[in-house]
This record gives C-alpha cells, sequence and structure tokens, in this order.
C-alpha cells in the first residue's frame, strides 16, 4: 500500500513550478548574500584593528609624557602635571620601578582599565607588538609599551599607550547596517526579475499546457508547432504531435 505524502509534500507539490524556480532561485540569492555578509565582517574587522595597532608604535615610542604632562622634580620625586587631554588615544606612565604615576586621556565610551604596575621585564616582553586592554563600560583597547629615559636621560619610565577599538565597532556597525539594506533591495530586484524571467521562459511551455488541453478536450487536429530539437520543449513537442499521429 502506497504511503500517503505528508503535508510539507503536499504543500510543495502544490506550489506551481514558476513559484519554485523563482523561490529557489531567491532562496539561494539570499543564503549567497547572508554568507558573504557574515564572512566579510570578521576580516573587515582585522583589517580596521590592524589600522589602529599599526598606529601604536609611532606613538609610544614619542615622548608624550613632556607633550601632555608638566614634569617636575618635587622632594626628589617626578610629579606629572596634566597639561591636557589627547583625543585619540590614552597615556600611563610608570616609574622605573614599575609603579603607576599617572594617566591622561579623554572619551565617553570608557577608558582602559592599565594595570597598576607595569615592570621593565614586562615592558621588555611586550615591547615589540601589541596587546589587549580592557576597559570601563565595556570597552576594548589596544596597548603597546616602551621603555624611555627620563629627564636629562635621568631614571627611566615606562610609557603605555592605549587605543579604542569603539572606531573599528563603529564602523563595522555601519557597515552591517548599509549591507542589510543593500541586501533586501537586491534580493527584492532579483525576485521580481526572476519571476519575469521564468515567466518569458515558461511561455512556451504554457503554449504546450494550452494545447493540450485542447487536445484533452477532443480536439485531436491540434498540433504543437516549436519542434526545434535542441530545447526540452521542443522535444516534448515533437513527442506530443507523434503521440497524436499514431493515435
Amino acid at each position: 500500500m502506497a504511503r500517503k505524502p505528508d503535508a510539507v509534500t503536499r504543500w510543495w507539490r502544490a506550489i506551481s513550478l514558476r513559484a519554485k524556480v523563482t523561490g529557489v532561485t531567491v532562496a539561494v540569492l539570499a543564503l549567497g548574500l547572508l554568507a558573504a555578509g557574515v564572512g566579510t565582517v570578521p576580516i573587515l574587522r582585522n583589517a580596521l584593528v590592524s589600522n589602529i595597532e599599526s598606529q601604536l608604535p609611532a606613538l609610544v615610542s614619542a615622548d608624550l609624557a613632556d607633550r601632555y604632562f608638566d614634569v617636575a622634580m618635587v622632594d626628589g620625586e617626578t610629579k606629572y602635571t596634566p597639561k591636557e587631554s589627547p583625543r585619540d588615544f590614552f597615556v600611563a606612565i610608570y616609574d622605573g620601578e614599575g609603579a603607576l604615576q599617572t594617566t591622561t586621556g579623554a572619551s565617553t565610551n570608557g577608558s582602559p582599565l592599565f594595570p597598576s604596575t607595569f615592570t621593565l621585564l614586562e615592558a621588555q616582553a611586550k615591547s615589540e607588538g601589541t596587546f589587549p586592554l580592557e576597559g570601563t563600560k565595556g570597552a576594548s583597547f589596544r596597548a603597546a609599551v616602551a621603555s624611555l629615559p627620563g629627564e636629562g636621560g635621568g631614571d627611566l619610565r615606562i610609557q603605555v599607550v592605549a587605543m579604542p577599538l569603539d572606531s573599528a565597532d563603529r564602523i563595522i556597525s555601519q557597515y552591517f547596517g548599509i549591507y542589510i539594506t543593500v541586501a533586501l533591495v537586491t534580493i527584492l530586484l532579483a525576485a521580481l526579475l526572476t519571476r519575469w524571467l521564468v515567466t518569458l521562459t515558461f511561455r512556451r511551455l504554457g503554449q504546450v499546457e494550452s494545447t493540450a488541453m485542447s487536445i484533452a478536450a477532443g480536439d485531436f487536429s491540434q498540433r504543437l508547432t516549436d519542434l526545434e530539437p535542441t530545447t526540452e520543449v521542443g522535444r516534448l513537442n515533437y513527442a506530443i504531435n507523434t503521440m497524436l499521429d499514431r493515435v
């Protein structure tokens, strides 16, 4: 006993061939656009983060203490008084023993959580590249460190510069929003174009259908004219004409 088709199979069989071809084509296109968008986001973000990281070595090797602080000796100790705050990055100054002396930088999206100590050995171990640094308000940073001589070649100091990744995340958000909009418009236009092309392509098949209905109604004088042997419809027409001739 043959099994009855389930509800999904009955629904699929009830859909016209035009709708099936259009739906499958648009679905494949949508999946391709989704995969392209999701796959592009991490690549783009890595490129943006790499661009931020490339700026850190030049920044950290500069003498930022003199630019952003008034440096003075008070009771044998170096004191740092902020003069101005950099807008695009943060700076932390440590003494030669690794103790945090001061920080500066301004941002409304969080500030880096500089460690309370940063020894010379740690600075030397991390001086060849960049490293991640967490921040307040869930912010993320990339940082670099360098050891620099103090005033007049005096005591060594350790300088850490951190740049936020919010600019990269902001660009990613804008890109994703624009991509989704363009993808939806593309899918809509593709659906309309595919439907038109399918309808145009199936026009000859519609003629076969109409002729076959006339034959089924008893008009055996009907014959199909498109007998192009290189196409499916042409071969079908030839087969039907041959069958009618034999009948």
